[in-house]
């Protein structure tokens, strides 16, 4: 009996699939099970975590890059200002407050109060900065974008789509709340996943300035506010603080003051700190009697600059080793000089042990212990 062309497509087939099915079962074989499942957990090793890049920064020690961020004070105490200062500082790529910025970025600023004035805050900060631009500075002044409505969030997020921006900042908290109650930490809720969302959607760094309450130290509002953001920048009495880092240490408080340039004035920090470059550098053997050589130095050489009790009150005693270098700030009382001294220190010490931070206090007979 002689086989049809149909019969003999139908074995070929069948063989074909049982090749196939071979070939399926030694792949599975090959495949080791996964170590940890999937599934709406997606869990991933600690070794995967840890080979994950580190955050990195849009101004250094102060913004990591994609966080959401509050820039909070009370009325009069010119966060506007120094919201602008940022804008400007990123948008040129030069240091804000002595914190320098990684990049000369682009910088969206959305002002819905006291906006009749900026272009003369503008002015007085380029008179500020001769050299510098706000070429890559755009603003919108429009009145009622309501963080907390979901169609208005999603235009916001069209419409930078193809921005570009690095940095975004709202002003204020409560003009972008429409309808919502900065007591309620639902609505609190509400307001930080809206700025997230549109932080996730451009990759840019998204911040509000919001007002502080009766009390200076914390935000008006709910509580909830500072368990929220990612980074807190209390502005209060001229100064500049940290109050919250998620993602790193925060930056040492800064002072600052208002310079009148123009027609209005720009915030300028009181003192830079000396960078490495400005130190004064030595190899020793003993880098703990060095540094009391230094506070003894200070002690009897500067008397203008120290007594007995604002030395003692200026040198906190904090002394830190940072790679292969002890570092020391002093902050002498106001109108004095800063005083950073960097001594060099050996891999180990005589007896072979690695050398560790160390602090030294000054007593009120300048005597240093350990």
């Amino acid at each position: 009996m002689t086989a049809t062309e149909p019969d003999i497509r139908a074995v070929l087939a069948q063989i074909s699939a049982g090749i196939e099915a071979t070939a399926d079962e030694d792949e599975i074989e090959d495949v080791p099970p996964p170590k940890w499942p999937g599934g709406i957990l997606q869990l991933q090793s600690s070794e995967t975590v840890r080979l994950r890049p580190p955050p990195t920064y849009l101004v250094l020690d102060a913004l990591p890059r994609g966080v959401v961020f509050q820039l909070v004070g009370p009325t009069d105490s010119f966060k506007s200002f120094v919201g602008l200062d940022l804008a400007l500082s990123v948008a040129n790529g030069i240091p804000w407050m002595g914190h320098g910025c990684t990049q000369r970025g682009r910088v969206v600023y959305i002002a819905s109060e006291g906006s009749a004035d900026l272009g003369v805050r503008i002015d007085a900060w380029l008179a500020a900065h001769p050299d510098e631009d706000d070429e890559d500075l755009a603003w919108s002044l429009e009145v009622g974008l309501n963080l907390l409505d979901d169609a208005v969030v999603a235009a916001i997020v069209d419409n930078l789509a193809d921005a570009n921006v690095d940095l975004v900042i709202f002003d204020t908290q409560q003009d972008h709340m429409i309808g919502g109650d900065e007591n309620s930490a639902k609505d609190i809720n509400r307001l930080v996943d809206a700025l997230r969302k549109i932080q996730r959607a451009t990759g840019a760094v998204v911040g509000i300035v919001h007002h502080t309450g009766w009390d200076d130290s914390r935000e008006r509002g709910s509580s909830a506010q500072r368990g929220k953001f990612d980074v807190v920048l209390p502005v209060v009495r001229r100064t500049i603080a940290c109050v919250k880092n998620k993602y790193g240490p925060r930056m040492e408080k800064l002072r600052f003051h208002m310079e009148p340039h123009e027609a209005s004035i720009v915030p300028v920090l009181d003192v830079v700190p000396p960078t490495l470059s400005d130190l004064h550098t030595e190899v020793v053997a003993d880098p703990i009697k060095a540094l009391q050589d230094v506070a003894y130095d200070l002690v009897l050489n500067k008397p203008d600059f120290y007594n007995r009790s604002s030395l003692a009150k200026a040198t906190g005693g904090r002394f830190v080793v940072a790679g292969q270098a002890v570092k020391e700030m002093v902050y002498p009382p106001p109108g004095g000089e800063v005083q950073l001294v960097e001594v060099k220190v050996p891999d180990v010490d005589k007896s072979g042990k690695p050398y560790q931070a160390t602090r030294l206090r000054v007593r009120d007979d300048y005597d240093l212990k350990r």
